[in-house]
């Protein structure tokens, strides 16, 4: 046989995920700013979002103050 060794796992792309308890936590910041304070890039931010379908509150919070 060619190559009778198993196939290898495949290696997942996900490297960061957070809880939605952190994202609330962080969501009275902009969304470029609570990544900087996550320590991940703004698109990890918004993928991490994604998949958890969380919309970043911060313009709604922002609005809510003001009034």
């Amino acid at each position: 046989t060619p190559s009778s060794s198993p196939e290898p796992e495949k290696k997942s792309r996900r490297k960061y995920d957070f809880p939605i308890e952190t994202l609330q936590a962080f969501s009275h910041f902009r969304q470029d700013e609570a990544a900087k304070r996550l320590k991940v890039s703004p698109i990890t931010l918004k993928r991490i979002c994604h998949r958890h379908k969380y919309r970043w509150p911060y313009r709604t919070i922002k609005a809510q103050t003001r009034r």
